[in-house]
């Protein structure tokens, strides 16, 4: 029974640190603003939705920007979104 415990406990340790650190870096991120490459990374993900802005960097590895349409056809469209999913 102890040793559940502690088992629990460590866990809850891990994550709610994990979180924190996450949580931190969305913020400093989002403070400082995104760079280029993330406004080529977003309008990717929207030519990949369906909603291009006729502009597109096809050149670039295509996985985040699939990722990414997915967040963009749910209804979500704003340039945080790239930061959620990259934590």
């Amino acid at each position: 029974m102890k040793r559940n415990f502690l088992n629990i406990l460590c866990i809850a340790t891990i994550v709610a640190i994990v979180g924190i650190v996450g949580l931190q870096r969305v913020q400093l991120q989002l403070s400082t603003g995104p760079f280029w490459d993330t406004y080529a990374f977003l309008a990717n993900a929207l030519y990949f939705a369906g909603k291009g802005i006729g502009y597109m960097e096809l050149e670039r590895p295509p996985m985040l920007s699939l990722l990414l349409s997915i967040i963009f056809m749910a209804g979500y469209v704003h340039e945080s979104a790239i930061y959620y999913l990259t934590f």
